[in-house]
């Protein structure tokens, strides 16, 4: 280590999370945090206080890995200067040089914030969401673009969310990818007997083949259209089980559709799972025929539990899954495949061993949370000036 890397300070970053449903974005920012290295970067974590309490899943599992998270008001009135009023307090009392939003609410507040606190300013998109979700998901997007074109930085977390930067007005060598990474997490491994015992009794029984899907609740995520296919499924395969991980604002539509469907023996929603790993060596593969994606975490933790995975090849998936070797890629809107695929891995254990080994192989080997960390680290200090 050179003198002048021994002599520099670290640099004061806040994050500011605008969360409604814990799920991937959460888990990285939290990965983040913990892995980077405190002579490198001091963090302080913030969130909306919203109204219903959305973001107290996020703040209980920061808490699990002793990290503290700050709170600025929010309402469905949209207070921005109440807001930005709030965090420009707590940057202040943290000597902020770096502010790093998620989502257009929090870009929004930032920027605000920035003419009362200069500070350098940076963005990270998962997803550009088109007009398939709904006209606020897009109206928002399209506020999220015009101000991240007054930031000083937008980095996304793939390559596909990079090349697709460019029809919201930005220029592709401009945008920054900064990849998640993945924790390979500590879960005790299971015996047999305590697996199948794990198994009975969320309902598996010896013999059963469990498909799991992990996602929040949302629409983009497929999960009704999931069903619709499950209720086929099930028909050629009784012997199949599904098991939903994840929790958001479709659940009440999702379980009045498994009610309808008639889905009760075969489907069971599990919510949010406090010990991911542990519960995915229950599975024996994992779904996820998504519209629209980054790189979901939740992708990595099935590959990193040597889950063979199901997946649309959307967003940043196929560079994570390569097809036939790490998983199943399929096209987003061939429901068709999307059900051949996934009845095939049902059928063939064999297969699934096979894809499941490479998936582990990658994250362990080429998708480390090191590599992740140490990138976000340098791109913070050149919007510093440090390098």
């Amino acid at each position: 280590m050179s003198n002048e890397e021994t002599n520099r300070k670290p640099i004061r970053v806040t994050h500011l999370l605008h969360t409604i449903a814990y799920g991937g974005i959460e888990t990285v920012i939290i990965n983040w945090i913990r892995y980077s290295r405190p002579e490198d970067l001091d963090i302080q974590l913030v969130v909306f206080a919203n109204p219903g309490g959305s973001e107290l899943a996020f703040i209980e599992e920061a808490r699990k890995h002793d990290l503290q998270v700050e709170c600025i008001p929010w309402s469905r009135r949209k207070p921005v200067l109440k807001a930005a009023r709030a965090l420009r307090a707590l940057m202040a009392s943290h000597h902020t040089e770096v502010l790093h939003t998620h989502n257009a609410y929090a870009e929004l507040v930032g920027l605000v914030t920035r003419r009362l606190h200069p500070v350098k300013i940076l963005t990270t998109v998962y997803v550009w969401a088109g007009r398939d979700f709904g006209f606020k998901r897009f109206v928002l997007q399209k506020m999220s673009a015009w101000l991240i074109q007054r930031f000083d930085l937008l980095t996304v977390q793939c390559e596909k969310a990079q090349a697709e930067s460019k029809a919201w007005g930005f220029r592709e060598e401009e945008v920054r990818v900064l990849p998640s990474g993945y924790e390979i997490q500590a879960s005790t491994e299971l015996s047999t007997e305590k697996r199948e015992a794990a198994r009975l009794e969320r309902g598996a029984k010896p013999g059963d083949v469990v498909v799991c899907n992990i996602a929040r609740l949302y629409p983009e995520k497929g999960q009704v259209r999931m069903l619709h296919m499950w209720k086929r499924i099930v028909a050629t395969h009784p012997r199949a089980r599904l098991w939903i991980y994840g929790v958001g604002p479709l659940e009440e539509e999702l379980l009045a559709l498994w009610r309808e469907l008639e889905l009760q023996d075969s489907v069971k929603f599990m919510g949010f799972a406090s010990d991911l790993m542990m519960e995915l060596q229950l599975c024996e593969m994992q779904w996820h025929p998504s519209y629209n994606e980054g790189i979901p975490i939740a992708i990595c933790a099935g590959m990193a539990a040597g889950l063979p995975i199901v997946a649309t090849a959307v967003g940043g998936i196929p560079e994570v899954i390569k097809d036939e070797r790490s998983g199943l890629l399929v096209d987003r809107d061939d429901e068709a495949a999307i059900q051949e695929s996934t009845e095939r891995l049902i059928a063939d254990a064999d297969l699934r061993k096979k894809l499941g080994t490479e998936a582990r192989r990658f994250v362990v080997e080429e998708y480390s949370m090191e590599f992740a960390v140490g990138l976000l680290a340098d791109t913070y200090r050149e919007l510093v000036g440090q390098r």
